[in-house]
């Protein structure tokens, strides 16, 4: 499991997140303290505050092209 910090800065970046995170065959989470949400779901992400930072919690290891897609997303 991959665990990154995260923020999503505007409704836009919650798109693109879900747009990159979708493409990835395994299972991810966004985690706000208690909260755990589906991080492939845009609705999910929309009960979260998004004024936070998040740990996206990915099942499986990433490959370096994902890492670099969510760099403009980490903390």
């Amino acid at each position: 499991m991959e665990k990154m910090k995260i923020h999503l800065k505007d409704v836009m970046a919650v798109k693109e997140l879900v747009d990159l995170v979708s493409l990835l065959p395994g299972h991810a989470d966004l985690v706000d303290g208690d909260a755990v949400v589906d991080a492939k779901s845009i609705m999910s992400i929309f009960a979260l505050d998004l004024s936070r930072e998040f740990e996206l919690e990915i099942d499986g290891e990433i490959s370096p092209e994902f890492r670099e897609k969510i760099a403009p997303f980490l903390v």
